[in-house]
């Protein structure tokens, strides 16, 4: 038969229902392990250990080479341990785990979720005591308890995930994630399948309780919070706190079927009769119990309980409601039968009753609470409280939480492979120094092929990040005036295996200062006294070392420091005009004017060939209009510029030649 966890979502689904005769349950044993993963590890590395998850709450293995390291057979989880390979090629061990469930206990026990101490109490029902305590998630709200009394869920309201705890060890065996401010849980009849409702989400996670992953998401109404199956497994009903409605979903195929509106004011929790013919849904607005037709999905009455209407259970018959009154401090018995409370059960004041679970005979009731950070226990036959006993801060307890836990049985076992292969090794890179902005790689070759490299720069400000995989490669970064080391460790990997790491390391040179670029009439001059390196278009003057320089033709002007192994960054550039030299032929055939202009200057090319470039600067050398280029006589637009002097360059395209004038506007 194919394995549960093989299934599609849609499958999965369909075993919520009538799967109460699959596979697991007809052999006798629900006890399952989920399939654990195979490694792979190097000859003396610390092989990872193994935290056996799945419905089995123990577990006993066995190894096939204990040459590995490993002995022949264990129980429980494997541990991590040093592994052994003394040959020349792979080990591989074959180790096949068996699940195997708890004992069923002489009497019930309480799982009670403690909000403010993050644990969960471990109760004794027979003895009225906390056996234990068990660490859990951030503010544990809802508990849930397996069908086979295996497992308990518990849901962390602040953590955003689920523990799972196995009843034979009193352990969290697994935590899963995916879960947004759980709130309430429901699990199918056979235990496979559990949502979680998603408060903040409004959503509900569907989780597959044999490989603890989810395998769909629901969305409902607004703050979703109580859960219910209904007996059958058919369907799933949930409180939608912030829309005040109730959900109604096909487990079969996670579709909404309908929402039923008008529940009452914040429904919180709801609980479905063992006939699964009607719904149960507590009110905290309003102080009502709502009554829902499960055949019609219709509200049949609203039931006045008590102040603030929390938690729900119902007899085995069905003939009983009982429901917790958070602010009354009492416990209200309604009559299935005529829809009225018949009587109320005191608690011991300010209790702030939350929680309720009805013993699997029905006698007791087991009613945490909140204020009082205790569980009562009310015997049904009297209505009397027949102890109260501490457990933890705010007991809130929202599910099933009393059970009778499993016998011992062996589930199906599983095979998994751990391999132990050689130790990758490499020569460390030889160290190197770079400039700023220097592009820098570096090749990482191993001894094993297929080697791949992990490393670790303790430097950063270099511009390599403080970790990565592969070669290097980078640009070379220094803001600051010292140099910078990046010292880098890095590791071989080869079949999932780490070899010895290599160091070496990589000197970013600090730059000199950029210089900064003046202008003294018709010389430039650097700040920098030495070392100077003149550029004119972004182009190297050549044997120009001086601080400073007397440009003889236009153009953008700059310069910077070259000391040290590395070239200071350039400095302000200067767009630098001359204006005193002409070319002889432009100097006759150009005109301009008029002189002092308006708006508009006129330019007359005298009949020369263009095409020309034509610029307007201020006499700092700044452009003020965009280089235009023309090809005969041309208007030069000037408005909006200021009264003042301005500059008129024109360069003929084709032989480069200038021609630079004055003007003046008006």
């Amino acid at each position: 038969m194919t394995p549960f966890y093989t299934f599609r979502r849609s499958t999965l689904l369909l075993l919520a229902g009538t799967a109460l005769a699959s596979s697991a349950i007809a052999q006798g044993c629900p006890a399952t392990v989920a399939q654990p993963p195979s490694q792979a590890v190097c000859a003396g590395a610390t092989a990872t250990g193994y935290q056996f998850a799945g419905t089995g709450t123990g577990f006993t293995w066995t190894n096939s080479t204990p040459a590995i390291g490993l002995p022949a057979s264990g129980s429980g989880n494997v541990a991590p341990f040093a592994t052994v390979n003394t040959t020349n090629s792979p080990l591989t061990a074959t180790l096949t785990v068996t699940p195997q469930s708890g004992a069923y206990a002489p009497n019930p026990y309480a799982y009670v979720p403690n909000k403010g101490n993050d644990n969960v109490s471990v109760y004794n029902t027979a003895t009225n005591t906390v056996v234990t305590s068990i660490a859990v998630g951030d503010e544990p709200l809802s508990v849930q308890a397996a069908p086979d009394g295996m497992r308990v869920y518990i849901a962390n309201s602040a953590s955003d995930n689920v523990s799972v705890i196995s009843t034979y060890s009193n352990t969290v065996i697994a935590t899963v994630d995916a879960v947004d401010a759980p709130y309430g849980m429901a699990l199918t009849p056979n235990g496979q399948v559990l949502y979680v409702a998603n408060r903040d989400d409004h959503s509900i996670s569907v989780i597959n309780t044999i490989t603890l992953q989810p395998v769909d998401t629901i969305y409902v109404g607004q703050e979703p919070v109580g859960l219910a199956v209904s007996p059958d497994g058919s369907r799933l009903y949930v409180c939608n706190s912030g829309s005040n409605s109730v959900s109604v979903i096909n487990t079969a195929d996670g579709s909404v079927l309908t929402t039923v509106a008008n529940i009452g004011g914040a429904p919180e929790v709801l609980a479905v009769s063992p006939n699964g013919q009607r719904v149960y849904v507590s009110n905290l607005a309003t102080d009502e119990l709502t009554v829902i037709d499960a055949t019609t999905n219709s509200v049949l009455t609203r039931i006045g309980v008590g102040m603030m209407p929390f938690g729900i259970a119902i007899s085995a018959d069905g003939a009983r409601v009982y429901v917790t009154n958070f602010n009354s401090a009492n416990i209200a018995v309604v009559n299935s039968g005529n829809n009225t409370v018949d009587r109320f059960i005191a608690l011991p004041g300010n209790s702030s009753p939350a929680g309720i679970s009805i013993s699997p005979d029905g006698s007791r009731l087991f009613v945490t609470l909140e204020n009082s950070g205790s569980l009562a226990t009310v015997l049904t036959a009297n209505d009397q409280v027949a102890a109260n006993v501490t457990v933890g801060a705010m007991p809130v307890s929202l599910g099933t939480f009393v059970f009778t836990p499993l016998q011992p049985c062996n589930g199906t076992p599983r095979t998994f492979t751990i391999t132990v292969n050689p130790t990758p090794r490499m020569a460390a890179p030889g160290n190197s120094s770079v400039c700023p902005d220097d592009a820098v790689a570096v090749a990482f070759n191993g001894t094993l092929p297929g080697s791949t490299f992990a490393w670790t720069n303790s430097e950063t400000g270099t511009g390599l990040a403080a970790s990565g995989t592969g070669d290097i490669v980078f640009t070379a970064v220094n803001s600051g005036s010292a140099d910078l080391v990046s010292t880098i460790s890095v590791t071989p990997q080869a079949n999932g295996c780490n070899g010895p790491a290599q160091s070496f390391t990589i000197r970013v040179n600090d730059r000199p200062a950029a210089p900064t670029l003046t202008r003294q009439g018709a010389t430039l001059v650097s700040s920098a006294t030495t070392g100077n390196t003149w550029f004119v278009d972004n182009t190297q003057i050549p044997f120009i070392g001086t601080q400073t320089f007397t440009p003889t033709s236009s153009g953008v002007y700059s310069v910077r420091v070259n000391s040290n192994p590395c070239p200071s960054l350039f400095s302000n550039a200067i767009n630098f005009v001359v204006t005193g030299i002409n070319d002889p032929v432009l100097e006759r055939n150009l005109s301009l004017g008029p002189i002092p202009a308006g708006d508009l200057l006129y330019l007359r090319t005298g009949g020369l060939t263009g095409p020309f470039d034509l610029r307007v600067l201020n006499t700092a050398g700044a452009e003020l209009r965009p280089r235009q280029r023309i090809t005969d006589n041309t208007a030069i637009g000037l408005a909006g510029l200021p009264a003042g002097t301005y500059i008129v360059e024109i360069q003929q395209v084709r032989t480069r030649a200038r021609f630079v004038k004055t003007v003046v506007k008006r």
